[in-house]
């Protein structure tokens, strides 16, 4: 019997230059060698605990929602968002750990009744790209 995490297991995306994927190996180039720090294993590897920390973060149990979001032009700033938090580091354990952290990080945001609440900085986007992907289908 599977887990649900093996359900939830998402391919890596075979062309993803614009998504997180992608964005997450280009963000590593090293112009001292002139390849990429984050090898394609490594980059498989990330991508699969970005699927899972949009799954922890969201509660999203569905597989497209997230692949759609890491996918699109979100995935790619939550990539940079990563080498932020990694504070330069190139390296997969430090962007591993950070993947959460950028994802989980909160905004303050003027609530209408007056005051401040604190929402998921990528919240709005998020949303955006679950309704999208639903309205698809």
């Amino acid at each position: 019997m599977k887990s649900v995490q093996e359900d939830l297991r998402i391919a890596f995306p075979k062309e993803d230059s614009f998504g997180f994927a992608g964005a997450i190996q280009t963000n590593s180039y090293r112009e001292e060698t002139g390849a990429n720090a984050v090898t394609a294993e490594s980059a498989r590897r990330l991508w699969d605990r970005a699927c899972a920390a949009v799954r922890t973060v969201f509660g999203e149990t569905d597989p497209e929602v997230i692949e759609n979001f890491l996918r699109g032009t979100c995935g790619r700033h939550l990539a940079d968002a990563t080498y932020n938090e990694a504070r330069g580091k190139r390296d997969e354990a430090s962007l591993s750990e950070a993947i959460a952290t950028a994802l989980g990080r909160k905004v303050r945001v003027h609530s209408r009744l007056g005051g401040y609440v604190e929402k998921l900085a990528w919240e709005k986007w998020f949303e955006e790209s679950r309704r999208a992907t639903l309205s698809d289908r």
